[in-house]
């Protein structure tokens, strides 16, 4: 019953803490689910409490509930203020942030012109 409601649900809260991985059995029911919710908009949102690995990178728990929230077409809400610092991997904010940073070798290839090309 569970599922069903939250096939149909517009909005889907987590709250969990930072350490660990969920539990295979709350794995399989997201999974039910998300099989069954079709073309639904939506919003899931993770309250992870604790903070951040030492590379300020997310918990397991929260890059997962990220990849369902994709998966199923839905926007993923967390705690923007705490949040917004970490780099989730393959992520578009991962992407952007990446896109911004020149490496020493970029640089030297944007500050060289070469050569027109010779007949």
């Amino acid at each position: 019953q569970a599922a069903e409601v939250a096939a149909r649900a517009d909005l889907i809260v987590f709250s969990l803490s930072a350490t660990g991985d969920l539990p295979h059995e709350i794995k399989i029911w997201i999974e039910s689910w998300l099989a069954r919710r079709g073309e639904r908009e939506g919003a899931l949102v993770g309250l992870v409490e604790g903070e951040p690995d030492i590379c300020g990178m997310a918990c397991v728990k929260e890059i997962y509930l990220r990849h369902v929230a994709h998966r199923a077409g839905m926007d993923y809400i967390s705690r923007a203020t705490l949040t917004s610092a970490k780099a989730i991997p393959d992520s578009l904010d991962s992407f952007n942030q990446r896109a911004d940073q020149t490496s020493s070798v970029l640089d030297e290839i944007l500050r060289t012109h070469p050569l027109p090309p010779t007949l």
